[in-house]
């Protein structure tokens, strides 16, 4: 969800104007995964989705175009902040000392890690 403040209080969305932004979007994914232990195979289900936060500030202008009536242009530029958490799958495999016999297990992690972003862009469309 975004609001956008035009500070030179034009009330027909044209002009420079700043806008927060929050957005969150979480894609759950389920997925198994075939486990062989010991010459038995097993299937487990994982969830390897990922979630993302976000939290922007845009610095734009957006003007009517004087050649087709009703079609606006916005360029902006800004500033953000994005934290991603993701479900990640990991690999352990242990040897059996007096055996040598290898075992392989799957265990469900968490990864964490938090982007700086850095907006440019420019969007071409009609108003409604």
């Amino acid at each position: 969800a975004n609001i956008r403040f035009y500070p030179s209080g034009n009330d027909n969305f044209e002009g420079a104007y700043i806008s927060p932004e929050i957005s969150f979007r979480d894609y759950n994914i389920t997925g198994t995964k075939n486990i062989y232990t010991t010459g038995t195979s097993k299937v487990g289900p994982f969830d390897v989705g990922y979630s993302m936060f976000d939290m922007r500030v845009k610095f734009g202008y957006q003007t009517e175009s004087y050649v087709f009536d009703g079609l606006t242009t916005d360029f902006y530029v800004g500033f953000g902040w994005r934290a991603v958490t993701q479900n990640i799958i990991e690999e352990n495999i242990t040897t059996n000392p007096i055996t040598g016999n290898q075992n392989t297990t799957y265990t469900q992690g968490v990864k964490s890690l938090s982007i700086p972003q850095i907006l440019l862009g420019t969007k071409i469309g009609l108003p409604f």
